[in-house]
């Protein structure tokens, strides 16, 4: 939150007498801890570490975990600040504890998560431009609509099928890869 995206090593977290939790370092885990700041790029130590946030099921549902996971890599590869950004992270937290808590419609949230985060990323799509381009088909422009312009809270009873999901997520890889220049 105060420094942007850093680089840490947390040290004896196989040892029996650590008092490090390995099972904290889990994808998306929202975490408190204490550490050196090395200045210059170098790695800081993690010296104490504790939840920030007691997760309820990201850990042990696998359909949440592999999307925590899919989102740790897009956010691998499109965060690069070092520096503060409150409003990122206060974005961030919203949108892992909303994965968390939700039972209903869990594999739309990976969608939902990378139209909404173009906003804070600064890279939103013109829609207008995206139509005339054909990049996006009729049908996709509608469900990149809905996404943008509700809160996941209002799509629980959304239906799209595997097929159409699929279609749309690699279009938003696609315009990922694009703007981040991502392989």
């Amino acid at each position: 939150r105060q420094f942007g995206r850093q680089s840490f090593i947390l040290k004896g977290t196989q040892s029996k007498k650590s008092k490090t939790k390995a099972n904290y370092l889990q994808p998306l885990f929202l975490l408190e801890f204490e550490c050196t700041n090395k200045p210059l790029g170098n790695l800081n130590n993690i010296t104490e570490i504790a939840l920030n946030y007691r997760f309820q099921s990201i850990a042990i549902d696998p359909v949440k975990n592999t999307i925590a996971f899919f989102i740790a890599d897009v956010l691998n590869n499109t965060l690069k600040e070092a520096e503060e950004n409150e409003t990122m992270f206060n974005f961030l937290k919203k949108q892992i504890v909303i994965l968390d808590s939700i039972d209903a419609n869990v594999s739309l949230f990976s969608l939902y998560f990378m139209v909404n985060y173009t906003k804070h990323l600064g890279i939103t799509p013109d829609i207008e431009s995206m139509a005339q381009e054909h990049y996006f088909n009729p049908g996709q422009l509608e469900f990149f609509n809905i996404l943008f312009d509700n809160d996941f809270s209002n799509l629980l009873e959304f239906k799209i099928s595997h097929q159409n999901r699929q279609a749309f997520l690699e279009k938003m890889l696609f315009y990922y890869q694009t703007r981040f220049d991502i392989e």
